[in-house]
């Protein structure tokens, strides 16, 4: 599935796509779309069969969302609702 995570800061966006590379999953950085803002204007997308290729998301990463066929987005993750 295609994904894009929005982060706090560019240096935010640069760790997430080293972590991403690291576990051999190809990424990009992009400007965030507008209906997904973010504290940042720069995101990662990428290609991956799970939401993220570990299971603690790093900190940085503010919302994880599914790129669907009509560019549209659905959330899979959101710091804010998390414990």
């Amino acid at each position: 599935m295609k994904l894009i995570a929005t982060v706090y800061s560019h240096f935010g966006a640069i760790h997430t796509k080293k972590i991403l590379s690291e576990h051999n999953v190809s990424s990009k950085l992009a400007p965030v779309p507008r209906f997904l803002s973010s504290s940042c204007g720069t995101c990662v997308i990428y290609e991956s069969e799970k939401i993220f290729p570990i299971d603690n998301i790093p900190k940085d990463i503010e919302k994880i969302a599914k790129i669907l066929d009509n560019n549209t987005y659905e959330i899979l993750y959101n710091i804010d609702n998390e414990g």
